[in-house]
């Protein structure tokens, strides 16, 4: 058996931020994530009326078919993933 490893890094994709430095100053700001609906159009049927919607992730690492393959939840979490992999210089790795 090889040798054990430990990553220990944190990565958030969250209503108010895509990275940790922007969630850290939203929460000190105590700015929230819940806002009006705005991913698809309720048209009276929901009686929900207020989402945490995640942002966009902007420009993506990912080729076209990955990108096709994977759900949006996936992307969140990869992007997390990448995010907590950075600082123990893995992100090269994760290309």
């Amino acid at each position: 058996m090889g040798h054990a490893v430990a990553i220990t890094g944190l990565g958030a994709v969250t209503a108010v931020s895509a990275d940790l430095a922007e969630l850290a100053t939203a929460i000190a700001a105590g700015r929230c994530g819940i806002r009006p609906l705005t991913r698809f159009a309720t048209l009276g049927r929901s009686r929900v009326a207020a989402e945490a919607e995640l942002p966009s992730l902007g420009p993506n690492r990912l080729d076209p078919v990955s990108r096709r393959r994977l759900s949006r939840a996936d992307r969140f979490a990869l992007a997390a993933a990448t995010q907590a992999c950075t600082p123990a210089g893995l992100d090269d790795a994760l290309r």
